[in-house]
């Protein structure tokens, strides 16, 4: 790991991708999104991102994402070829300025985008920290089977959810359909390693270790059925519910994003969450003193002060590969 300078690697990056045709803006967004995945630890979705979206830069225009509102709190936001990061975030902007509007439900369909949709926690996390609760969830490209099957049919499909909690950070649930994420299997190129047994399977179907395989090969879905079952309610809301990718495809991947304010229904999420949170950490530790994990914690380091982050040495590494800036000096 190396540790780099936030604020020289948000002007250099941004540099970058402003040089390579990208409109500030966006620029800017997807420079802030990836160093945050890092900081939040998610690297398979931080720096290592950054060489494909530049190679994709330059076809952008610098028309901004349209923003349609069909109806007061139910908007589609038309990405125009920018980046899915960039798509996103705005959609979160429009889901906060219509809860300052009164709306105690805002739904907004994201389509139009390019490349990947990042950390979709770190999405669900902000609406969180308005005082909503948030659904965020996004199609991706084919590479995840069937289970029994060995033809990519749906992507890893993640969600995200993320809701107050009172005294506290919020709880974030982050997951994808698949056994391992499309970024872990990159990085365990970056690094020269293996990836764990039963995630994955070459072209002809069989069991791999080997994370090139993957290429022309597909990864299983977590808890087989299980996994299976929530990337397909994934495309179901993300993809034909918004009028995306549905099924196999490698492109018009889509989003929706949903978000629910306490007024909406009577509950009171911080609170009763509050209470499922420190029943979680009263929980008594089983075998090997292993405590119960509330999710979540680990995104309120985006809301601290931090000037710098660490990264993948290799990550850094593939950047300057891809004509980007040095940022380990």
């Amino acid at each position: 790991m190396t540790v780099i300078d936030r604020t020289r690697a948000r002007t250099d990056l941004a540099g970058w991708l402003g040089g390579s045709g990208m409109p500030p803006p966006a620029a800017e967004t997807v420079v802030d999104h990836v160093l945050a995945a890092e900081r939040v630890g998610r690297g398979s979705h931080g720096l290592r991102l950054l060489p494909r979206i530049a190679r994709n830069a330059g076809t952008h225009d610098g028309t901004e994402v349209v923003v349609d509102e069909r109806e007061p709190g139910t908007l589609v936001v038309d990405a125009v070829g920018l980046p899915g990061i960039h798509a996103l975030h705005r959609a979160v902007d429009e889901v906060i300025r219509c809860r300052s509007t009164g709306r105690h439900v805002v739904t907004v369909a994201v389509t139009g985008f390019t490349g990947t949709t990042g950390c979709l926690g770190l999405f669900a996390h902000r609406i969180a920290r308005s005082g909503a609760t948030g659904l965020v969830t996004a199609t991706s490209r084919s590479i995840m089977a069937p289970p029994g099957t060995a033809t990519p049919l749906l992507g890893t499909n993640a969600l995200a959810l993320a809701s107050p909690v009172d005294g506290g950070a919020p709880l974030v649930v982050d997951c994808s359909s698949s056994a391992t994420s499309f970024g872990d299997v990159a990085l365990a190129r970056l690094r020269g390693e293996q990836l764990p047994e039963g995630v994955a399977l070459d072209r002809s179907g069989a069991a791999t270790t080997d994370p090139w395989e993957v290429i022309d090969g597909s990864l299983l879905p977590s808890g087989g059925h299980r996994g299976w079952s929530q990337a397909l309610v994934v495309e179901v809301l993300a993809g034909a519910v918004v009028g995306g990718k549905v099924g196999r495809a490698d492109g018009g991947e889509s989003a929706l994003v949903l978000a629910v304010g306490p007024e909406s229904f009577g509950g009171s999420p911080p609170a009763a969450l509050r209470i499922l949170v420190d029943q979680i950490t009263a929980s008594e530790p089983g075998p090997g003193g292993v405590s119960a994990h509330v999710p979540g914690g680990r995104f309120e380091l985006v809301d601290r002060p931090w000037a710098e982050v660490e990264v993948e040495t290799a990550v850094l590494e593939g950047v300057v590969a891809a004509g980007g800036p040095r940022l380990d000096r």
